[in-house]
């Protein structure tokens, strides 16, 4: 979402939704929404403000990484999201990825969305592994986390939606 947006929404909206976004976005859109917030008169500490993360589960990190390149690719690929990873210091891979989806190669473009820019915007691996990745985004300051399930090699999105809820829902 536009730090734009995220300034209309606090003047306006009964919270945010935050998508596909690092804890550094994450912090500036919170900062916009909460101060537009405030500049209307409103109580912007009592506006919630929630991050919905895309969720590979699978104990073979490669495969993971593999599910979530081919989903976060497409993202990758659109000028609204690729301005956000360049302003979020990924500016060298979505220039790769733009040359390779002019070039028509979907391979390479996928190939340029390096590990950090994965382990920064989504959750993947094992278990134990998103755990540890949900507490990251906690202590960057992420108030209401969402997992989004998506679909990882034979597993469906319903499939891996049941993964989630018995190997992620608090106990």
């Amino acid at each position: 979402m536009a730090l734009e947006t995220c300034a209309a929404a606090g003047g306006h909206a009964d919270g945010l939704m935050l998508y596909i976004n690092t804890p550094a976005r994450y912090r500036r859109a919170v900062e916009r929404f909460r101060r537009a917030a405030r500049e209307a008169g409103r109580d912007a500490d009592r506006l919630p403000v929630s991050l919905l993360i895309p969720t590979f589960i699978h104990e073979d990190l490669a495969t993971a990484r593999r599910a979530a390149r081919e989903f976060l690719v497409h993202y990758a690929g659109r000028p609204h999201y690729a301005k956000t990873f360049a302003a979020s210091g990924y500016a060298a891979a979505m220039e790769r990825v733009a040359a390779a989806y002019r070039a028509g190669d979907l391979a390479t473009a996928m190939a340029a969305l390096d590990d950090a820019l994965l382990d920064e915007v989504v959750l993947l691996g094992s278990p134990s592994r998103i755990r540890e990745g949900i507490e990251r985004f906690a202590r960057a300051g992420v108030e209401w986390i969402t997992l989004g399930p998506q679909a990882v090699a034979t597993d469906s999105l319903a499939r891996q939606a049941e993964r989630m809820i018995a190997l992620l829902a608090p106990r």
